[in-house]
């Protein structure tokens, strides 16, 4: 056997003892307990009763003696249910006492009971638990009175527009409403109950004739007759009290209506009184259609008492009187116990938010919250006072204000701005304070201050304090961290510009020299050669033009252009770039657009074209047979003076599976990622799309099935436009015939090979051209000669192409000469940047390295403007 088995028998041993013992031999203990008048339970540490009194019996309605409760467990006594749980085994388990503490539950025969309960563990001398004690108070009659008159005091302060919430009984002590309806009926010798409006009784009948309690309103149709004349005799009426034969056909009644603020709540009806002219034939037809006893019914009928019409209407028309009264009563009492709660309610909403704005203040670690009285001396101090400023509250309390926490030099001004806050109403404004810490060190916190009058007129000041110090510490590696995100993504944005233009050069001149060498009658395989170089070129182009458009648009460097433009013409030039690729893959490509949009509209035409072209491009990558479909057509619109299109590109291709469809529109990814995939390509287009979908607003989602193809579906917003034009303006690309012929025209480039590529490529094309090696050259070659057009490269030593086209277009020396056409020839190819050479006065833009198509799209284009 262990020790602690041990132990417990020996602790059993002695309350056992203890129980069996005489009580004259039990000490001080048992005889306080043998006095006790309320119930009580002694529980051994196995929570078995040791034990009771009949006062606990008697609570609990326990049929037996309080020997034969000795042993049972204390839940089979006080729960009558052996397995539920106690709050004296915690307190034992817990050696911890249980003070008021409500413990729900019903008594032997079923009765809900509220009891408190005092709970405590029990000591030997050697202070071993051996047990616990139960002290029980039966607050079951006094909590029933509690919710009855909290019931009658929510019905009484419900809004009068709730007729459910207000009935008669919540009105009016029944018992004596009882008394004063026996009374009226012994003295006007009438029958008499009051009823709800729809004729069920609220009180008990008084004198009610045997033929009506005993005969009729025993069968179903004369109970069902009764109430519904019940509820007609009690229609509210203002003018007098309802007199009727009731449905039986032979007797009188008569019924007011009770109102609380114009509101129906029930009726008082007099009644059963026999008529001189009534006759006996009339109640055996009656008992007849009812299915009563004619005999009976005709002899009940006799016993019924008689009385004039005039008589019966005088007691009618006092208990008119009566009601009113009664109606006047219910508004009274309705009006009193509003008051009494509105009223209570306020002292307990203050008491609340006192308590609990007391307990936020207290608890609230990250808010100093002073109080000071009239004369600046602390009377609040919380725990975050005590944390910032080092002064316990038992330091604080009492001592005046600046002698606390204002540094010397502050306290005249803070002396004189609280004593203008309280004599002339003049507030402190919030701000940020130094002040000071019980050792003397500076603490920088925001502070702001509220003055209030209490209700016995005394003015008092709190202040709330913000521990600043660690704020600042934050606020610093904020500005330090975004210094140096901003210098990062400088960098990094100067470096994306110079890498273009360090590849875009040297590129420009590769395509060139490529064009150039086409042009010279090559051999079937010097031709076979040269479009393979030509196309790598281009596949290169494109790669980096994706790649530095996704670099500014992740730097959040993209600026969106506005501008007007022609949906069909932007339409049909993406059919037309993509017509060669279609026709070299055998696919048939369709172009829908809803004739409901208006051409022009208003919006960012190069994203949406961008847009497009990726999808488009990727639909034709992956689309070994079959068919690509655009469709473009028109949604609502909420916003005046706007459209939502809405564009999906369907394609028969690969389809893409569930688990890529989310990975597909990610930087560098695609369907295909092994090292034998069948598709060339970065996988930055779709990316690219997915956030300039984002940028303009938009919204973008995936449809598609593997073997099937795949469907994008993107929705975007643009503004009308102000103009109209014709249906037949689309412009297609430009010819080399429908250049002028002898342009003569300045071509601006610091690469040597750029510069001749450009020349020759002109030469080619019937045009004349002067080279000039940077924009200071370039000014000079102008101040001396006219051209027709400048070709100007934008980066390039001595003077860049900015400057030199803002020169040309401001310099007094160049009036003459301002408005000559200007076309960028640039290596700087990020998004944003064509909106930044068109600001600086440039009429168009080349993206290095341009086709030769390209090059005569935009000559044609500011010569025709210019024309």
């Amino acid at each position: 056997m262990s020790d602690s088995e041990k132990a417990s028998r020996r602790i059993k041993s002695q309350l056992d003892s203890f129980a069996q013992t005489p009580i004259h031999d039990k000490g001080l203990f048992q005889i306080v307990l043998s006095c006790l008048p309320m119930p009580y339970l002694l529980v051994d540490t196995d929570e078995r009763v040791l034990q009771t009194n009949q006062a606990c019996l008697d609570m609990l309605k326990i049929d037996g003696s309080v020997e034969s409760c000795c042993g049972k467990s204390l839940s089979e006594v006080f729960y009558n249910d052996p397995s539920h749980p106690t709050v004296v085994g915690r307190s034992i388990q817990e050696n911890k006492i249980f003070r008021d503490i409500e413990v729900p539950t019903s008594d032997h025969h079923g009765i809900e009971l509220h009891i408190v309960a005092n709970v405590f563990p029990l000591y030997d001398l050697n202070k071993d638990c051996i047990g616990g004690m139960c002290i029980y108070v039966d607050t079951t009659e006094s909590k029933r009175t509690e919710e009855a008159l909290e019931r009658r005091m929510v019905a009484l302060t419900r809004p009068l527009e709730d007729t459910e919430g207000i009935q008669f009984e919540d009105m009016f002590n029944l018992t004596d409403i009882q008394r004063l309806q026996d009374e009226f009926a012994n003295a006007t010798r009438v029958a008499s109950i009051i009823t709800r409006p729809d004729g069920t009784p609220i009180t008990n009948p008084s004198n009610f004739c045997r033929l009506c309690s005993d005969i009729i309103r025993k069968t179903e149709k004369g109970q069902a007759n009764c109430f519904r004349s019940d509820a007609m005799l009690g229609q509210l009426s203002v003018s007098g009290p309802t007199i009727r034969p009731c449905m039986s056909g032979g007797l009188w009644d008569a019924g007011a209506g009770i109102s609380v603020g114009g509101r129906h709540i029930a009726n008082w009806l007099i009644g059963q009184v026999r008529d001189a002219s009534q006759n006996e034939k009339q109640m055996r037809d009656y008992a007849k259609r009812i299915g009563a006893d004619e005999d009976e019914v005709v002899e009940a009928f006799r016993e019924v008492p008689s009385m004039t019409p005039e008589s019966f209407r005088q007691i009618a028309q006092v208990l008119f009187t009566l009601t009113k009264q009664l109606s006047s009563m219910a508004y009274q009492n309705i009006q009193q116990a509003r008051f009494i709660s509105d009223r209570k309610q306020a002292e307990n909403a203050i008491k609340l938010s006192e308590a609990r704005f007391k307990k936020l203040f207290d608890n609230v670690d990250s808010v100093a919250v002073q109080g000071y009285d009239r004369d600046r001396k602390v009377i609040y101090w919380n725990n975050a006072s005590e944390k910032i400023y080092g002064y316990k509250k038992n330091e604080a309390i009492g001592v005046h204000l600046e002698d606390l926490i204002i540094p010397p030099d502050m306290r005249p001004h803070v002396v004189e701005a609280i004593r203008q806050y309280a004599e002339e109403g003049k507030a402190i404004p919030a701000g940020e304070l130094n002040l000071m810490r019980k050792d003397g060190t500076s603490v920088p916190v925001y502070s702001s201050h509220v003055m209030q009058t209490t209700g016995h007129g005394d003015l008092e000041l709190f202040c709330l304090d913000i521990d600043l110090t660690e704020l600042d510490a934050v606020k610093q590696e904020l500005i330090s961290a975004k210094d140096k995100a901003e210098a990062s993504n400088k960098a990094k944005s100067e470096f994306l510009a110079n890498m273009s233009h360090e590849i875009r050069t040297p590129l420009n001149g590769i395509l060139g020299m490529l064009q150039l060498l086409e042009k010279t009658e090559p051999s079937d395989e010097q031709k076979e050669y040269l479009l393979g170089a030509i196309k790598s070129s281009k596949r290169l182009t494109r790669l980096l033009s994706d790649i530095l458009d996704l670099s500014k648009i992740e730097a959040k460097q993209t600026i969106i252009d506005e501008v007007e433009f022609d949906i069909e013409e932007m339409t049909q030039s993406i059919c037309d770039v993509f017509l060669l690729s279609i026709k070299e893959h055998g696919l048939i490509l369709n172009v829908a657009l809803d004739k409901k949009i208006p051409r022009r509209l208003v919006g960012d035409e190069t994203r949406l074209r961008q847009i497009l072209f990726n999808i488009v491009g990727n639909a034709i990558k992956f689309t070994p047979e079959g068919s690509i479909s655009v469709e473009i057509s028109l949604l609502p619109c909420p916003v005046e003076q706007s459209c939502r299109i809405f564009i999906s590109v369907s394609d028969t291709g690969i389809g893409i599976p569930d688990d890529r469809q989310k990975d597909i529109l990610e930087p560098f990814t695609q369907v295909d990622g092994s090292y034998v995939r069948s598709k060339q390509g970065a996988g930055l287009g779709l990316a690219i799309v997915k956030r300039l979908v984002s940028l303009l607003g938009g919204s973008l989602c995936i449809d598609s099935e593997i073997g099937k193809g795949t469907t994008f579906y993107v929705v975007l917003q643009f503004n009308f436009a102000t103009t109209t034009r014709t249906d037949n303006e689309y412009v297609k690309p430009t010819t080399e015939n429908e250049i002028s012929p002898g342009l003569n025209i300045l071509v601006v480039e610091d690469e040597q090979i750029n510069r001749i590529v450009a020349c020759k490529t002109l030469n080619k094309l019937g045009c004349k051209t002067t080279m000039a090696v940077d924009g200071k050259n370039a000014l000079a070659k102008l101040a001396k000669s006219d051209f027709d057009l400048i070709l100007m490269d934008i980066q390039m030593p001595v003077m860049d192409g900015v400057a030199a086209t803002k020169s040309i277009r401001s310099a007094p020396e160049f009036v003459s000469k301002s408005n000559i056409p200007i076309i960028a020839m640039t290596a700087h190819a990020m998004l944003g940047d064509r909106e930044t050479f068109l600001e600086a006065g440039m009429d168009d833009y080349v993206s290095k390295p341009f086709s030769k198509q390209e090059l005569i799209d935009a000559i044609a284009r500011v010569t025709m403007k210019k024309s």
